[in-house]
């Protein structure tokens, strides 16, 4: 894990022109690097940079509908290993939200593979890379890296650094903690 965080560190610390040419667009299906202020939540710019990856999905698999999502993820030349070192990452997070989803099943009383196979074992992935530039020095509650929101998946995992506040979450009292 300190190794997908270093070289996206690396990645994020490159100058604007080389993030840019793994640009996000339409035509990239919305794969790739993502500026500050250009991800907007509840109609504020975040503040944060991002490369989005999706899971690739065979070509024809869903019919037209998921023709956009059928393109590559887009990676940076440099640093030279961050492709491989995100496969295998992203091979690693499927494993262990497979035991994860194996857990809850045998949790609420269901087989193991209650959560694979059929409709609800067809599993899509999305992986966020996130930057946060302007994190050092800004008082809390100024620079909202990201505006409140709910994820759209069952389950979200989170490799955050250990020096940055980055996450926060509501409670039943409405407290963020």
């Amino acid at each position: 894990m300190m190794e997908v965080r270093d070289v996206t560190q690396k990645f994020f610390q490159l100058p604007h022109e080389e993030k840019l040419k793994i640009k996000m667009t339409p035509q990239s299906d919305y794969r790739g690097y993502q500026r500050v202020g250009e991800n907007v939540t509840k109609g504020k710019p975040n503040m944060h940079e991002a490369i989005h990856c999706y899971m690739p999905i065979e070509p024809g698999r869903y019919g037209n509908h998921a023709k956009p999502m059928e393109e590559s993820n887009l990676w940076p030349d440099y640093p030279s290993n961050f492709d491989t070192l995100l496969e295998n990452y992203i091979s690693l997070l499927q494993n262990l939200s497979r035991k994860i989803m194996r857990g809850i099943a045998l949790a609420l009383g269901a087989q193991l593979d209650a959560f694979e196979g059929g409709t609800t074992g067809d599993a899509f992935w999305v992986l966020r890379l996130i930057g946060y530039p302007f994190s050092a020095g800004i008082p809390p509650r100024i620079d909202i890296g990201c505006g409140a929101h709910t994820d759209y998946a069952f389950l979200t995992l989170v490799n955050q650094d250990g020096d940055i506040c980055a996450l926060e979450v509501r409670n039943q009292s409405g407290e963020w903690i």
